[in-house]
């Protein structure tokens, strides 16, 4: 008698006085059309043009890429969702003028093109690694379509050289997700005509 007393008090609770227990529901509606939109991030062109400069003291002490956090391609845990913009960030210490510092990319062996970036005029004697967006680094943003699977890249500043294989930069392809946002009455006793446009998109 008690479990069956817990069963009527929460029947009642919920609202769902009007249900008996076998009936059936009845044909669903067809669901609203809906307009999806999809969201592209932006592609920027912030290249600097390349002058040939060189500088023979100027030192890669660091290399980060970024999609939605800096990252460098030695965390075990690092890779990069193709199809979008990536932000590559540099740090560069030496004496006297900057040389270029550049990035030439590649897809399975095959050239793509080389991009030279935008620092600072003169190179630094050290780089604060805690600051990410100083102005004494390099920086430059590839563009979506070079982010592909077997993308590797080769870093240049003067005679100092550093390359990530496609194995380090682990581009991958990136999840579809549809996200719909959908009303529900966590409690709703029936008793009064609510107002969904509110709710419209």
């Amino acid at each position: 008698m008690v479990k069956w007393a817990w069963i009527a008090v929460l029947s009642a609770a919920c609202g769902s006085a009007d249900v008996k227990v076998g009936e059936e529901p009845g044909a669903l509606t067809e669901a609203a059309p809906h307009d999806w939109q999809s969201y592209r991030f932006v592609e920027r062109s912030d290249d600097a043009a390349c002058t040939g400069a060189e500088n023979p003291t100027a030192v890669i002490e660091e290399v980060v890429f970024a999609q939605t956090h800096a990252m460098s391609p030695d965390w075990p845990f690092f890779f990069l969702v193709g199809d979008r913009p990536v932000k590559v960030e540099v740090s560069v210490t030496g004496e006297g003028a900057s040389p270029d510092v550049s990035i030439t990319a590649a897809i399975d062996g095959e050239p793509l093109d080389a991009l030279c970036m935008v620092g600072p005029a003169a190179l630094p004697l050290s780089v604060d690694a805690t600051v990410r967006g100083a102005p004494d680094r390099f920086a430059v943003t590839l563009p979506s379509d070079w982010i592909q699977p077997g993308l590797s890249v080769t870093v240049q500043a003067g005679a100092s050289i550093v390359r990530y294989s496609d194995d380090d930069l682990g581009v991958r392809h990136a999840p579809e997700l549809n996200l719909m946002l959908v009303m529900m009455d966590v409690v709703n006793y029936n008793d009064t005509v609510e107002d969904v446009s509110v709710f419209d998109p």
